[in-house]
């Protein structure tokens, strides 16, 4: 069992159906760019306050493991109650802004995320002072927004005036504030000459074929438990897998992970790409295509 981590084989003695569910968990991987990531964001973290805070934004195509990597620091700082007689701290507020371009929704995000009553008839100077109040009782350091790139999703009034929130909360609580989003999010802020300063660049590039590809094969291997070897860092495995995946990360996870579980389900307890139609596997660029003809 060379070819697995010491969890990987005691995940072996598992039933196949909680070895399925094993296969399938969310799990962290730290390979050289998301290590890099994370140490931007662990430098902003500890940045002193100032008036003029730095900011990050990351960048990267659609399930490329941009989220992953900012949920996986965000679980590093949970909310902490400070003391019996004190209130709730949070180091990081993680949220996702709306959908459009929209003031209220915004701050109606962060509203809820404390799970604090409004209503949504409130005026939007009222939820952005509730929302103000309650992330500085509650300490916030950093704030996170994913789907950063939405706030072009709205006529330029609401595009600008969205920015200045984005300024504004930076500015008033002294704290970096960190977006995650596609390359829309950096038209986003290029188009700010104020923000677009202020901000960082952290861009996840699609996977290529690499020794850090292979490595990457590597270490899904190692925490898969299944009882035979792979062999996934082969040339033409490897070569395949890119192609099928188009070096997206997520798509890479995926693919590997179900053929995984029809490893344990067939009794191979392997990883074949020769059971590609067995997992009905659309490979994303097919996909796109349905999508034109729907």
């Amino acid at each position: 069992m060379e070819h697995l981590s010491p969890n990987a084989i005691e995940a072996l003695k598992l039933s196949n159906q909680d070895r399925i569910t094993y296969i399938r968990k969310e799990r962290w991987l730290g390979y050289p760019t998301a290590k890099t990531v994370m140490n931007q964001l662990e430098d902003l973290f500890k940045y002193p306050k100032r008036s003029r805070m730095p900011n990050l934004l990351i960048i990267g195509d659609t399930n490329n493991g941009k989220t992953t990597i900012a949920k996986h620091f965000h679980s590093k700082f949970p909310a902490f109650l400070e003391s019996p007689e004190k209130s709730v701290v949070c180091p990081i507020l993680y949220i996702q802004a709306p959908p459009v371009a929209d003031e209220s929704r915004f701050y109606a995000s962060i509203i809820q995320r404390y799970a604090a009553p409004y209503r949504t008839s409130d005026r939007v100077e009222k939820k952005m002072n509730q929302a103000l109040t309650l992330m500085q009782n509650t300490q916030v350091k950093m704030l996170i927004i994913d789907e950063f790139h939405h706030i072009l999703a709205g006529n330029s009034n609401k595009h600008r005036a969205m920015l200045n929130v984005i300024k504004y909360i930076g500015n008033e609580l002294m704290i970096p504030v960190v977006g995650i989003g596609t390359k829309d999010a950096f038209v986003a802020i290029q188009s700010d000459p104020q923000l677009s300063n202020r901000f960082d660049h952290a861009y996840l590039p699609r996977w290529k074929y690499n020794k850090e590809f292979c490595s990457l094969l590597l270490s899904l291997e190692h925490i898969l438990p299944l009882k035979n070897k792979s062999n996934l860092t082969e040339d033409d495995k490897a070569r395949k897998i890119l192609a099928l995946t188009e070096g997206a990360f997520g798509e890479i996870y995926r693919l590997l992970t179900e053929l995984a579980v029809y490893g344990v389900v067939s009794g191979e307890e392997k990883i074949s790409l020769d059971h590609i139609d067995k997992i009905n596997w659309i490979a994303p660029y097919e996909r796109a295509k349905r999508s034109l003809h729907m």
